[in-house]
């Protein structure tokens, strides 16, 4: 829908490809009217993802029951229950999510005080560390100081076990036989890496995925 000359610029410079996204947008209203599926005009934002404040100042709009409506333009949108900021940083959605597990280790340690540590270890896994690790694969942290407030999560809740809680982290992951918060999304992509490597997903569910643009990956890498 959009302009083959903005899909290969892959960014907006000027008013001119603005317009092009004006016109794309459109086309989407259009294509979704038409098979029943209507946008909602009042949840549609516009934000400009940059790491720099140039932004191009262009009121998007689209038109319902003859009216048009501008669009609004905001620093951050959710989306599939991710918060994702203008520069792709995903502090907000961190912190959210860092704040709900505790909410939830809080309701965890209120109301499970008596029970053994294989317990404590489920319960840790379905009510607190799901919090911080839905599609964490979009938002996984870069920053150290967002990587250390994930990882306090559950440096907080090992302490629940009360025969380690007065050991070191290391020695309580040890202990409950659990690897870091850092650790899991790597291996995630580890086990991603070799499953692609390794033609193991059905080209007919993923035909675009090119098994053999990878295959000269060194064994070590």
């Amino acid at each position: 829908m959009l302009s083959t000359r903005t899909l290969k610029k892959q960014i907006l410079s000027s008013q001119e490809d603005s317009t092009d996204l004006q016109e794309g947008f459109c086309a989407l209203k259009e294509w979704s009217n038409y098979r029943l599926l209507k946008l909602n005009i009042k949840k549609c934002n516009v934000i400009s993802l940059s790491h720099n404040n140039t932004i191009i100042k262009y009121k998007y709009s689209a038109t319902v029951d003859n009216k048009i409506i501008h669009l609004e333009r905001c620093n951050k949108v959710r989306d599939l229950g991710v918060v994702v900021d203008r520069k792709l940083s995903f502090s907000d959605h961190i912190t959210e999510k860092v704040n709900k597990a505790y909410s939830s280790l809080g309701i965890t340690k209120q109301n499970f005080q008596h029970v053994d540590t294989d317990a404590i270890v489920l319960l840790n896994e379905a009510l607190v560390r799901s919090h911080v690790e839905y599609v964490n694969t979009v938002w996984s942290p870069y920053r150290q100081y967002l990587i250390e407030e994930v990882e306090k999560v559950q440096k907080r809740a090992t302490k629940l076990v009360h025969e380690c809680k007065d050991l070191p982290y290391s020695d309580r992951l040890k202990y409950l036989k659990l690897p870091t918060l850092k650790y899991r999304p790597h291996r995630g992509d580890m086990i991603e890496t070799y499953k692609i490597t390794h033609g193991l997903y059905d080209t007919a569910v993923v035909p675009n995925l090119m098994t053999s643009q990878v295959s000269h990956i060194r064994g070590n890498t």
